[in-house]
């Protein structure tokens, strides 16, 4: 059962613009793909964190501010993190399928881990 548009479930933290453009992607013909893509890699990188979405923004807009906040919303989503949502987005829309046969691959070092390591909580 395919549910109407203001019931499905949407993008948080980047906007389909943003993966559309991370992707190189003008034409609309995808964009529900592509949406499933960011919601998948939104929940991907908050899971990766072990903290909660709210956690996050809390950081990102302490990160920025000499005043803490025990709350924000959504634009205060730390940047590093932004960008692995994006680049984690895009790499699942350019591999859909979950092995490549006959191709060499290997991990580009400093990339998503990199940008979601100093967010993860090493304790409860």
């Amino acid at each position: 059962m395919i549910m109407p548009n203001e019931d499905r479930p949407s993008l948080q933290i980047v906007s389909l613009d943003e993966l559309k453009q991370q992707m190189r992607v003008e034409e609309n013909a995808e964009d529900d793909i592509i949406t499933q893509y960011g919601m998948a890699a939104e929940r991907q990188v908050i899971t990766e964190t072990r903290r909660t979405k709210d956690e996050l923004c809390v950081i990102g807009y302490n990160e920025q501010h000499d005043e803490p906040s025990e709350t924000a919303d959504e634009t205060w989503f730390p940047t590093p993190l932004r960008v692995a949502i994006l680049m984690l987005a895009a790499n699942l829309y350019r591999n859909r399928e979950p092995v490549a046969a006959g191709v060499s691959v290997a991990p580009i070092p400093y990339t998503i881990e990199v940008l979601v390591k100093p967010y993860v909580k090493l304790a409860k």
